[in-house]
């Protein structure tokens, strides 16, 4: 077998072979890797696959090479490559036919749909991530998972909406690194707007409430489709794994009439929940001046160094965080 080889920067060639190799297993070709495994052989890529963060993705092998070992050859590369950068905890997603394969390399599974598995080389890490969370649980319980980018008005109301509903309340805000706040000033925002509500629990999303930058998009040359199934595998996990832990029974939702994406994902959570046994209440938008409270209207006021628009659209105990994000601007 070759030896695996770890490329870090790819020269404009290297890329296009790159390219090449994934259209010829079906796969969309995926350049956005920290650590790329190739398998080659006289100048031909037989396998491939990169490290991202903590996942692992883009796992393939030619098809004439296939049941040799070779994706197992790749993984176990960036395995080592990921100890060697200090990363320990990865996930991996895979098809359902190949989960037993990676089994065998100490990754366990977290959630399986028609398409796709999730697995984890940890057995216990989501009984770990929910075991904080569980000991807060009592009566009816429902959630509302943000990316609170920053924390609104709007996110205030829907939470106060929650509490009057429930007899506790999580509220789980994603744990993606994306501009301009970073997740620890999101999370300390929404726990600090929170506090005014004493049946409500702030939690980090983690690696278990799926962002656009986890989830296996590359299996799906069709965006639509690969958007559909990210919308199934994260509400399967939710519904099975997360709700039941924590004795939720209701999510709630703001209403969304200006993101296409975020309209996808509520039609997807109005119509699988429900068959999962857990009830979705979608609460209209709140409006102010007339028009509609929205983090990406407080985010261009800050842009535009407009404060007082800023701070009359976001909760009082935000506006240290957010001054202090202005002053670096």
């Amino acid at each position: 077998m070759p030896v695996p080889v770890r490329v870090y920067r790819a020269d404009p060639i290297l890329k296009s072979r790159v390219e090449a190799f994934y259209r010829s297993v079906h796969l969309k070709p995926e350049l956005d890797w920290d650590c790329l495994v190739l398998l080659r052989e006289q100048g031909m890529i037989l396998a491939c696959g990169c490290r991202k963060g903590n996942i692992l993705k883009n796992i393939a092998a030619d098809s004439a090479y296939r049941g040799e070992g070779l994706s197992l050859a790749i993984v176990s590369e960036l395995l080592k490559e990921a100890a060697e950068m200090g990363i320990t905890r990865l996930f991996l997603f895979t098809r359902p036919y190949n989960g037993s394969r990676f089994g065998s390399l100490g990754f366990f599974p977290i959630i399986e749909t028609d398409e796709v598995v999730m697995m984890e080389n940890r057995r216990d890490g989501l009984k770990k991530f929910l075991a904080a969370a569980a000991a807060a649980a009592s009566g009816k319980a429902g959630c509302i998972v943000a990316h609170a980018s920053p924390f609104t008005l709007g996110h205030l109301a829907l939470l106060q909406k929650a509490a009057e509903s429930c007899e506790q309340v999580y509220l789980f805000i994603l744990s993606e690194k994306t501009a301009p706040f970073s997740p620890e000033d999101r999370f300390a925002m929404a726990k600090a707007a929170a506090a005014r509500f004493p049946n409500v629990t702030v939690l980090p999303g983690g690696d278990y409430l799926i962002s656009h930058t986890t989830f296996p998009d590359y299996f799906y040359p069709d965006q639509a489709a690969g958007r559909s199934a990210n919308c199934r595998l994260d509400l399967l996990l939710f519904a099975r794994r997360i709700a039941p832990a924590l004795g939720i029974k209701v999510r709630f939702v703001g209403e969304e009439p200006y993101s296409a994406v975020t309209a996808d994902y509520n039609r997807a959570m109005a119509e699988i929940l429900p068959q999962e046994g857990i009830s979705v209440h979608i609460v209209p938008r709140l409006h102010k001046d007339g028009q509609p409270i929205s983090a990406t209207r407080v985010r261009k006021a800050l842009a535009e160094g407009d404060w007082e628009t800023a701070a009359a659209l976001t909760p009082q105990e935000c506006h240290l965080i957010l001054k202090k994000y202005l002053e670096n601007l």
